[in-house]
Parts: C-alpha cells; sequence; structure tokens
C-alpha cells in the first residue's frame, strides 16, 4: 500500500486550480496553476491558428486569382500581391528544406508567403512548423508516458533563420 502525504496531496489540488498567474517571457511562474497552463497554451494555439488561416486566406486568394487570369508560372515571382513575404524559416530541424516543407530549393525567405505575422517578424509556415513539431514531440511523449529517468524531455533542435 502507498503511502501519500495529506499535505502532498492538498498541495497538488490546489497547484493543480491555481490560477495562472504573471509569466515572466512566456515562462509561468512555479505557483501557476497546471490547468490554467493547459487552458493557456489552447488559447495562445488557438490564436495562433486563427492568424494563420487569416493569411492562408490571403494566399489563397491570390493564387486563385492568378490562375483565372491564366497567369501561373511556378517559379516566376507574384507580383502586386497582398501576401506578405516570410521573415523567417525553418533552416534545421522538423519542417526545413530538406523535407517537403518547400522544394529545398529554397535559400531566400523572402519568397516565401508568411502565414503568421508577430509585429515585424513574419513566419514561413515551415517556421512555425518547426517550432510545433517540438512542442508536439514532447507533449506526446508526456501523453504516452515515455518521458521516464531514461528518456528525458529535450525539445528537438529548431534553428529559424533568413537564408
Amino acid at each position: 500500500m502507498t503511502t501519500i502525504i495529506y499535505k502532498h496531496a492538498l498541495e497538488t489540488v490546489s497547484n493543480l486550480n491555481a490560477d495562472l498567474g504573471t509569466k515572466t517571457e512566456g515562462e509561468p511562474s512555479a505557483t501557476a496553476g497546471t490547468y490554467a497552463l493547459i487552458n493557456d497554451m489552447i488559447s495562445n494555439l488557438s490564436s495562433i491558428k486563427a492568424s494563420m488561416k487569416t493569411e492562408e486566406k490571403v494566399i489563397s486568394a491570390r493564387l486563385t486569382a492568378l490562375a483565372v487570369a491564366g497567369e501561373v508560372v511556378t517559379e516566376a515571382a507574384v507580383v502586386n500581391s497582398p501576401m506578405t513575404a516570410a521573415t523567417l524559416m525553418c533552416k534545421t530541424g522538423p519542417g526545413n528544406e530538406t523535407t517537403a516543407r518547400h522544394d529545398g530549393s529554397t535559400t531566400d525567405v523572402a519568397t516565401l508567403p508568411a502565414v503568421f505575422k508577430v509585429g515585424s517578424v513574419y513566419y514561413s509556415e515551415s517556421a512555425v512548423f518547426g517550432v510545433l513539431a517540438g512542442a508536439c514531440k514532447l507533449i506526446s511523449e508526456l501523453k504516452d508516458g515515455t518521458l521516464t529517468i531514461a528518456n528525458p524531455p529535450v525539445i528537438s533542435s529548431t534553428t529559424l533563420n533568413t537564408t
């Protein structure tokens, strides 16, 4: 039979249900609640997805307009476009240029459309995918119970770059 200390069980319930509190550089304090943290992460992901859907509509509308006009040249620049050029793309890690995220010959991030914009930082789809893929792996390992002393949590290395 296990012996759980009463105060530890009480602290656990309190920690699960505490509010999020203040985050420093995006990281919650040690007193933040676990459920509040999960809710904050879901909210952030939902916001990112909504922003990306907005950019996707801009990209798709321009592609459709070009196709209707018969102006499709796959290697040509899309001029007079409402699309925003990315400022960051995934250089190494999940979503890098050797994957199917783009054709592997992209050396100029400005040739990729931005799918997520924050201030003057414009992320390509490969940049967003690379960041989220590393987080996904870690969360999956937690959910599957494969994070152990022998398999400690490691975030996949993703490098974002401008070239």
